[in-house]
């Protein structure tokens, strides 16, 4: 009996010795963490809706500006999303500068060669025998300052020049052969801005008419020939079967570009920002890319003419007398006339890209 009582006293003091440990232990232990607060929701991203004109007939706008408006639209997971509008559907290309800057449409694809609004437009777009080339337009704008001023040009006009855009060379196709300077008199051009302007020089009839105009024109003899691209776009247009005929001469290389609202531009975070500048450089390499893969291919659809060298150099003549009458529309126009001018003394002393 007495060892049974002894057993339960030391049990019972196991127990009880057990509970005070446990006590201890809970006590030491650190407190539970408290549940997470539930994230606060995101706000709902403003999700844009822009319009956006061009200057191209619908045949091309795609190809040409799609690129663009794809990239923008992936680039911004949905939040920009960019309707394209041809030339003139739904503003007046002339009036299409001051509508961007007025906020009438949002942005748009642009080249000056419409007016002198800004000042340096139409040399910027296609100056005749200023470049010859997408790699030559790049080295302009970007390496040698004409996009700054450009920029600094179109905010006068409450427009943000996002960046320029390659397109095709500025070819003349022609509904007879051109092989000489004097096969140039009296051919009636359909063309536009300071190209325009040298070949009324080089003795043409120029005319300007809107691009879908042109095929009939040609067809009726109303026109001749005319420069408003590359082998591509004169294909793509049906220009091979009523101007069969190009001149291997690049007149120059369009160079537009992608606009948007000064105010606009202003108010859209940085990131955005961005992702419209990266996607007009990769739209415009794109299109680089196109037109000169292109311009091999579909020159087989037309006869190939050119100038010998001192042909040529009389039309360059005529192209250089356009360069002297920008230069004097304002000071920024003679700077970038300058600036134009010792490009191209430096490419042709290095030989360089130039034939």
């Amino acid at each position: 009996m007495k060892t049974s009582s002894k057993l339960k006293r030391m049990a019972m003091a196991l127990v009880v010795a057990l509970a005070v440990v446990a006590i201890i232990i809970v006590g030491c232990a650190k407190p539970a963490p408290a549940p997470a607060p539930a994230p606060a929701p995101t706000p709902a991203q403003e999700v844009y809706h822009w319009r956006w004109p061009t200057l191209l007939p619908p045949s091309i706008m795609e190809s040409n500006c799609g690129p663009f408006r794809d990239a923008v639209y992936e680039m911004s997971d949905g939040q920009i999303q960019i309707e394209l509008y041809a030339e003139s559907e739904i503003i007046p290309f002339e009036e299409q500068l001051s509508s961007v800057g007025k906020g009438i449409v949002e942005g748009g694809e642009y080249c000056g060669f419409a007016g002198t609004i800004p000042d340096i437009g139409p040399m910027t777009c296609l100056l005749p025998f200023g470049w010859t080339s997408a790699a030559e337009a790049y080295a302009l704008y970007d390496e040698r300052g004409i996009l700054d001023i450009m920029r600094e040009a179109y905010a006068e006009e409450g427009v943000y020049y996002i960046s320029h855009k390659s397109g095709d060379p500025a070819e003349l196709v022609s509904s007879r052969p051109i092989r000489s300077y004097e096969d140039l008199q009296g051919l009636k051009v359909m063309t536009f801005g300071i190209i325009g302007k040298m070949l009324a020089k080089a003795g043409c009839s120029v005319t300007t008419l809107p691009i879908e105009e042109t095929y009939l024109a040609a067809q009726t003899g109303l026109v001749e020939g005319t420069v408003w691209g590359g082998a591509r776009d004169a294909k793509q247009l049906g220009f091979d079967e009523v101007m069969p005929y190009l001149l291997a001469v690049p007149l120059t290389n369009f160079e537009c570009g992608f606009i948007i609202n000064l105010d606009l531009w202003n108010s859209l975070p940085s990131n955005l920002q961005a992702i419209l500048y990266h996607a007009n450089r990769s739209c415009s390499l794109t299109c680089a890319m196109d037109y000169y893969n292109a311009e091999a291919v579909y020159r087989k659809n037309f006869t190939v003419t050119e100038l010998p060298p001192e042909e040529l150099a009389k039309l360059k003549e005529a192209a250089y007398k356009v360069w002297d009458e920008q230069a004097q529309i304002s000071p920024r126009a003679a700077k970038v006339i300058s600036i134009i001018r010792e490009f191209n003394e430096d490419v042709e002393a290095a030989k360089w890209f130039r034939q």
